[in-house]
């Protein structure tokens, strides 16, 4: 049985996302994909721009933390989503990435930020998964 890419679960104050994929990048794509059916982001029909996004960290858990905070900020300073997205993640924390932002038509729910809370990608039954937090 293959797990969908991701799921909301559960949890006390905050937003938390099960994130499933088959390698590290398909991992981030569905995590991307995630956050922005989470906020309930509709984007506009026309109009983007392409753009590329080159990220490292020290490890994973912060390369996912900052690709997603990244993606927030075009969120909140640009009103923009993106689309077209093709990303490489590679074991060594850095990430390539290329993407069309449009402009956001609508938006249901807000997050304020990508927390570290429990933050942690392994590997099960051949994919690998992770649990993220998010601030509201």
């Amino acid at each position: 049985m293959e797990l969908p890419e991701f799921y909301e679960l559960e949890h006390t104050a905050d937003w938390a996302l099960q994130i499933n994929g088959a390698s590290l990048s398909h991992l981030f794509h569905s995590a991307t994909l995630g956050m922005f059916d989470l906020m309930g982001v509709k984007l506009a029909d026309d109009g983007g721009l392409d753009r590329k996004i080159d990220l490292e960290a020290f490890d994973l858990e912060e390369l996912l933390v900052a690709w997603l905070e990244e993606l927030l900020y075009g969120v909140e300073m640009r009103s923009v989503g993106v689309t077209n997205l093709e990303l490489a993640v590679e074991e060594n924390s850095s990430l390539i990435s290329k993407f069309t932002e449009v402009p956001i038509s609508s938006i249901e729910k807000e997050i304020k930020g990508v927390t570290f809370h429990g933050l942690e990608i392994k590997g099960t039954r051949g994919s690998l998964e992770a649990i993220v937090v998010f601030d509201v």
